[in-house]
């Protein structure tokens, strides 16, 4: 564990801050998923998403992230669904993300210096690793598990 690493753990434990989160599953017209990878945030891959900002609402971050990272617009936010919301309490954290699902989009090349690589998967060949949770997620989306409250 890294110090900035343990130093958020200890603040986290301490101060037990709230935090709102959104992330997007984009699907593909042969079903496959975009999925991303940090930078920052080790080797894992994951759906595009971040943290929701102040006077934002969790789609509008939904969508900001997923052109940010992704490079996808949605042609239609309106017809943008809600998979579900869960909450995350591991590690001291506190939590709170939604999952949306889009279908109806357009992409653009990316520029953001935040992803180091991403692209679109097929569901039944996912790229390794990757994060728990969006395994679950996709899961769910597909009907393979039930959708759960915790992330």
């Amino acid at each position: 564990m890294t110090v900035a690493s343990a130093a958020r753990r200890v603040y986290r434990l301490v101060r037990r801050p709230i935090s709102v989160g959104a992330v997007a599953l984009v699907v593909d017209g042969e079903g496959r998923v975009l999925l991303v990878r940090q930078s920052y945030a080790g080797r894992r891959w994951m759906l595009p998403g971040g943290g929701v900002k102040r006077n934002e609402t969790m789609l509008d971050a939904a969508l900001r992230e997923v052109q940010e990272e992704g490079g996808v617009t949605a042609i239609a936010p309106d017809k943008v669904q809600l998979l579900g919301i869960y909450a995350n309490f591991r590690q001291g954290m506190s939590d709170h993300i939604a999952v949306y699902v889009i279908k109806e989009w357009e992409q653009e090349p990316i520029h953001d210096l935040e992803i180091s690589n991403a692209g679109f998967f097929a569901p039944d060949d996912l790229p390794q690793p990757l994060s728990g949770g969006t395994r679950r997620r996709i899961d769910e989306y597909l009907g393979r598990r039930d959708i759960a409250a915790h992330w």
